[in-house]
């Protein structure tokens, strides 16, 4: 397997390539329009099933660097998406983005706080329960080792905004506005959902990887 940013990139315009190939070679051939229609068909059918295979390879990616990363903090408890989306149906959940504001004003998770707000006001959340996230879990889980020493009840969101987007969470711009864009650090972390679009700096400026949203 090649590096998570290979895969990443390999993926981008695979739809568009797959689909004008096929269309130049299928125009010039004497076939039946029924016929053609159904060559298509099953072009579609055969790349949705790649799409969702591509979808979970990149969940495993996410996974596995996460446990990776998850070894420099071994006595913090890691929380998933879909039982953070769960406890916060019913219990006090308290999310702290703990990323750099240049990252936090692409997009952030709804109702998160940012660490500095967090840190101002500790003591309110003496009693909640916190889970701290960043683009894929090592920086929060850091942090919440050093919130857990604090006695803090703590729980690191595993895979963090990139596992949010591949269970299709919702994002909040700057704004307060609905966003699919998601800053994710860096090109090694460009691993988002198919309809998301990863954001991340070069020499200072942003690069966008904008043949991965489909809005």
């Amino acid at each position: 397997m090649g590096s998570a940013e290979d895969f990443a990139k390999g993926k981008k315009g695979l739809w568009v390539n797959i689909h004008q190939t096929m269309r130049r070679r299928l125009e010039p051939v004497k076939l039946p329009i029924l016929l053609k229609f159904g060559l298509l068909g099953l072009l579609l059918t055969l790349l949705t099933l790649f799409l969702k295979t591509a979808r979970a390879s990149e969940s495993a990616i996410i996974a596995t660097m996460y446990r990776n990363y998850a070894k420099d903090f071994p006595g913090v408890e890691a929380i998933s998406v879909a039982k953070l989306q769960q406890w916060q149906q019913q219990d006090d959940i308290i999310l702290v983005d703990v990323r750099e504001p240049e990252e936090r004003l692409v997009s952030i998770l709804p109702g998160a706080i940012s660490r500095e707000a967090f840190e101002r006001d500790r003591d309110r959340y003496q009693d909640k329960t916190i889970v701290p996230y960043c683009t894929i879990g090592y920086r929060s889980g850091l942090y919440a080792q050093d919130l857990q020493v604090q006695g803090f009840r703590v729980f690191n969101l595993a895979g963090s905004i990139l596992s949010w987007t591949h269970a299709g969470g919702a994002l909040m711009n700057a704004e307060g506005m609905a966003t699919h864009q998601v800053h994710v650090y860096g090109s090694q972390w460009n691993l988002v959902a198919e309809d998301y679009e990863a954001i991340w700096s070069v020499t200072g400026n942003l690069v966008s990887d904008a043949h991965n949203a489909r809005h």
